[in-house]
């Protein structure tokens, strides 16, 4: 009886350790919204004061659109880690595609960042804040892993098969909508490849690993999923697909 006890000593601490980390990561978010919130606020008051023509306009104003952008990830994840349901949104991928595009410009400015944005695509209800960083993740990576061009496409799509995706689940036949981003850099090493979507893996020296592994996470909570594709002239593809059904509520 005492040696059962005992073998339930480790995962007790385990609980505690991860319900402690619960707490901090919710009190490091938590002032992290409240820093948020001043600097929107101050962006605010500084764009009442800046003539319209102003070169300074411009870099407050996307200063002001990534804080907000910031904000909007941070209450999903304070959701998450307190317990409770994130509110679903109506969210227009095309926007949602060009607003995140436009963030990454300024740090990107080597990237031509070309999009082919399928017009009208019907609208989504999902958590923004999920959507947010399947798309910034997959900007990101590509960026980071760019000569000199990211191209992004965004369409319908009907799945006439069962699909593979990354992390070894499967999308069933279906209408979906996607988002495909390619960047015209070296490519993935085949021996990585199968292993892109684990924790952890990446193929940059100062990369978390963390960015795809989220991104199927996320997707695989709406029922879509993510393919990566090597091209013949060494580009790589990931395409992210969500279901047109009764889970996303496709709108349109």
């Amino acid at each position: 009886m005492r040696q059962e006890a005992n073998n339930h000593i480790p995962v007790l601490d385990r609980a505690v350790e991860l319900q402690q980390l619960g707490f901090v990561a919710s009190g490091v978010m938590h002032d992290f919204n409240n820093l948020l919130t001043s600097i929107l606020s101050e962006t605010g008051m500084a764009l009442l004061e800046i003539p319209p023509d102003s070169a300074a306009r411009d870099c407050v104003e996307r200063v002001e659109k990534a804080a907000q952008y910031a904000a909007r990830l941070t209450g999903s994840l304070m959701a998450y880690v307190n317990g409770k349901g994130a509110y679903l949104q109506t969210i227009d991928l095309n926007l949602l595609t060009t607003d995140t595009v436009t963030l990454l410009h300024s740090s990107f400015k080597h990237v031509d960042f070309q999009l082919n944005l399928t017009s009208p695509l019907p609208r989504l209800r999902v958590v923004e804040g999920h959507i947010q960083q399947v798309v910034l993740n997959l900007l990101m990576n590509a960026a980071q892993a760019a000569r000199s061009i990211v191209q992004i496409r965004t369409g319908e799509s009907f799945i006439p098969s069962v699909l593979p995706t990354g992390g070894g689940s499967h999308l069933p036949s279906g209408k979906y909508l996607f988002l495909q981003v390619m960047d015209d850099g070296v490519g993935i090493p085949k021996d990585l490849l199968p292993h892109i979507f684990d924790p952890f893996v990446s193929t940059r020296f100062h990369g978390q690993g963390l960015g795809l592994a989220t991104v199927v996470n996320i997707l695989a909570q709406y029922g879509g999923g993510v393919v990566v594709e090597n091209q013949a002239d060494s580009r790589t593809s990931f395409t992210a697909y969500l279901p047109c059904t009764s889970q996303t509520m496709c709108i349109g």
